[in-house]
């Protein structure tokens, strides 16, 4: 099939062809989201119709991009998830996020940050502070990181047993 296509429609169909693509980080997809809205004026529903995704899923990605720079940068670098974003996105007060993203790249769970932020939101509590985790099991988890180039996890009971989680993103990982 042959299309005549003017250089607009040409990098328009190329900019959805990237964002199908499966390997795209949270933030590469939303910032695709991003240029399509502004640069071709589409809405939130033509973007899903193009790219195959529902329009919550759309307003997700592109509420990302609202995060602070620094938590952005830990989502494209897949040190935090885009669950645990988000969640972060439903605390406005900036001392209770900061506790969040320690809870997290501590190990909270994205339902963890969850239950916590909505219990900030009823009673607007401070956030506790954090317990720390066992250096030994920090570094445990970096060496693996470091060894498996994946996130990895580890969480204590404090009586010598717990779980090691480590992320992958297809089957062949």
């Amino acid at each position: 099939v042959i299309k005549e296509l003017t250089d607009a429609q040409v990098a328009e169909i190329a900019l959805v062809e990237n964002l199908q693509r499966e390997d795209l980080d949270p933030i590469e997809e939303a910032l695709g989201y991003k240029e399509l809205s502004e640069r071709y004026d589409y809405t939130q529903e033509e973007i899903s119709n193009l790219v195959g995704a529902s329009r919550p899923a759309i307003a997700n990605a592109l509420r990302l991009l609202t995060l602070p720079e620094e938590i952005i940068k830990m989502v494209s670098a897949k040190e935090l998830s885009a669950g645990h974003a988000r969640a972060l996105l439903s605390v406005e007060n900036e001392e209770c996020r900061k506790q969040m993203l320690e809870m997290a790249t501590n190990g909270a769970s994205v339902r963890e940050l969850e239950k916590f932020a909505s219990k900030i939101k009823k009673e607007k509590l401070t956030p506790p502070t954090a317990k720390p985790k066992n250096t030994f099991y920090n570094e445990v988890e970096l060496s693996l990181k470091h060894e498996l180039h994946r996130k990895v996890n580890i969480k204590s009971d404090g009586k010598g047993r717990g779980t090691i989680t480590v992320e992958f993103f297809s089957d062949e990982e």
